[in-house]
């Protein structure tokens, strides 16, 4: 009996997503929960066990294609006793989900105010749950590990090795001439060099994989300086600007090579609007500002969902054309990368709430100083050994302490009604090499200054290896983003949907500032804070802006709580 593995929504609503990489080839032997695929939806990368036992007879798709939610993933031939031990195992997973899903909606009913003592409804993951980047990578050296279990998936998951990764479904000669075809596509003239099966896999996580994908870096050749000879991101970014530096000394006019990339040439008087979004190039390959608004950019971007099969390539002989029609160096001169994933959930988040809330944006100035001498202690303190101090945790402390006396600001809107949030689930702007996530601290009022330094640095590590859960996404209540660090001084950051307010964070640098009536040298930032009109009024937004910068200023002010 044959068992088709359709796509299943693991909890973020998605419609589609996208086969990042599969972890069986036809012929294998699979077991229950045994994980089968990776893939890439718009806010993780997530891997999926099989609700099935037996023989892999299908791959219904390929790595980097989309697949529609409830779409074939694979086929397994199943025997009898195989398939009746599946559906008992689901049928107790299923219960135990429902049992849980009772006891978080009584805890839920129970939980009182958010100054009360009572058990966050939320709760922040602490150290002992959430792997740090070091425990993360020990576990990907590791031979064997344990496979998450996904609700209605069967019981405890099993042990399982790891396996080699291999292309499948495609002969050698099939792969050398598709290899060739591309190299021909991007005008080198050569056959892209086809893999050394004699050379060792490279050991490198998924979202370093997609980076490299993107860059158009082959694995095999990059020198591994993590543990065990782990490939890292900063080893990508060094290899991909050496090849960059030996392509341009052979042909410095042409562009960087890079995947998922369709050329396109515009002849004179076409017609054709230019296109130039350049997603992921090696100098910004660290990503955009979080949370600011960019009008071009989102200009350009609205509602492409077309990818690059949609866009036929434009080659007519012109300018850089040779005699028989060949694309010569100055013929490429617009890429087209396809708009999926991550990059598509935040162009619709942020056109949905730019044209759905009336923004007004607020700045203040602020004498940083006290700040900075906070932060320097902090980081001398044995207490906080273990986690990192920066200006961002007072940041975050300063949001909350302003929230509990402006709660206008932590609300959310409809046209019906406004709910005041008694807590403060508190969003961080993250920029990842998969785009912007905004995870959230949930229940961040109840931490004191260590664990909330100690939930920031779990947030932001995890959203940039790639493996934060749909359950931190959801329900955030207020955002910050931390734009100084990109060297920006203020914006007009865009409300993260769902949300009325956002605070931004400008560099802190020396400047000359008056104190006393002497001018002196001080660490000064800019604030910037957008709001939702519609729900937080001018005295509202401008109290609760001028909160944060006090506490800025003078942290001792936390010590009212």
């Amino acid at each position: 009996m044959s068992e088709t593995f359709r796509l299943p929504d693991v909890g973020e609503g998605l419609d589609e997503a996208e086969i990042v990489r599969w972890l069986v080839a036809p012929g294998d032997t699979v077991a229950v929960n045994q994980t089968v695929v990776e893939i890439e939806t718009a806010k993780s990368v997530v891997e999926l066990p099989s609700p099935f036992a037996g023989t892999v007879e299908t791959l219904h798709a390929a790595e980097g294609e989309i697949v529609q939610l409830g779409g074939p993933l694979l086929t397994v031939a199943a025997d009898a006793a195989a398939a009746a031990a599946a559906a008992a195992a689901a049928d107790a997973a299923a219960a135990a989900a429902a049992a849980a899903a009772a006891d978080a909606a009584d805890a839920a009913d129970a939980a009182g105010d958010w100054r009360a003592d009572a058990p966050r409804s939320g709760g922040v993951t602490d150290a002992a749950t959430v792997p740090s980047p070091d425990a993360r990578a020990a576990a990907d050296d590791a031979d064997e590990r344990p496979v998450a279990n996904l609700v209605g998936y069967g019981a405890s998951p099993a042990p399982r090795s790891r396996r080699a990764h291999r292309r499948h479904g495609h002969s050698a000669s099939q792969h050398t001439q598709t290899d060739a075809r591309t190299a021909s596509a991007r005008g080198t003239g050569r056959p892209t060099r086809a893999h050394d099966d004699r050379r060792p896999p490279a050991i490198a996580r998924p979202p370093i994989r997609r980076l490299a994908r993107d860059l158009g870096v082959a694995l095999a050749d990059v020198h591994g300086t993590g543990r065990g000879g782990e490939v890292t991101r900063e080893d990508v970014l060094a290899h991909a600007r050496q090849v960059s530096v030996f392509r341009n000394i052979e042909t410095p006019d042409w562009p960087a090579e890079r995947e998922q990339v369709v050329p396109v040439r515009h002849a004179a008087g076409s017609g054709v609007a230019d296109v130039a979004d350049t997603a992921s190039d090696v100098a910004g390959a660290a990503g955009a500002v979080p949370g600011v608004s960019n009008t071009a950019g989102a200009a350009s971007g609205a509602g492409s969902d077309a990818g690059p099969s949609a866009v036929a390539p434009d080659v007519s002989r012109g300018a850089g054309a040779g005699p028989d029609g060949a694309v010569g160096p100055d013929a490429l001169r617009d890429e087209i990368v396809r708009v999926h994933g991550v990059r598509r959930s935040i162009a619709r988040a942020m056109v949905s709430s730019a044209f759905t809330a009336p923004h007004v944006t607020v700045f203040v100035d602020v004498d940083a100083t006290r700040t900075m001498e906070v932060v320097q202690r902090l980081k001398h303190s044995p207490s906080f050994a273990d986690v990192k101090v920066s200006p961002l945790l007072v940041m975050a402390k300063a949001v909350i302490w302003a929230a509990r006396r402006n709660p206008q600001a932590n609300s959310s809107f409809d046209d019906e009604r406004i709910t005041i949030h008694h807590y403060v689930n508190l969003g961080i702007a993250a920029a990842t090499p998969r785009g912007l996530l905004v995870p959230n601290i949930k229940d961040a009022q109840r931490l004191s200054l260590r664990e909330l330094a100690r939930a920031l640095g779990d947030l932001t590590a995890t959203a940039r290896a790639g493996r934060t859960p749909p359950e931190d996404m959801q329900h955030g209540t207020i955002t910050i983003s931390n734009i100084g660090v990109f060297g920006v001084d203020a914006g007009t950051p865009i409300l993260n949907p769902g949300e009325v307010a956002i605070v931004a964070m400008g560099a802190i640098r020396q400047k000359p500032w008056v104190v006393d009536g002497e001018v002196r040298p001080r660490y000064v930032t800019t604030v910037s804070a957008s709001f939702d009109h519609r729900c937080v009024d001018g005295d509202v937004a401008s109290r609760f802006t001028a909160d944060v910068a006090s506490v800025l200023e003078e942290p001792a002010l936390l010590l009212d709580v």
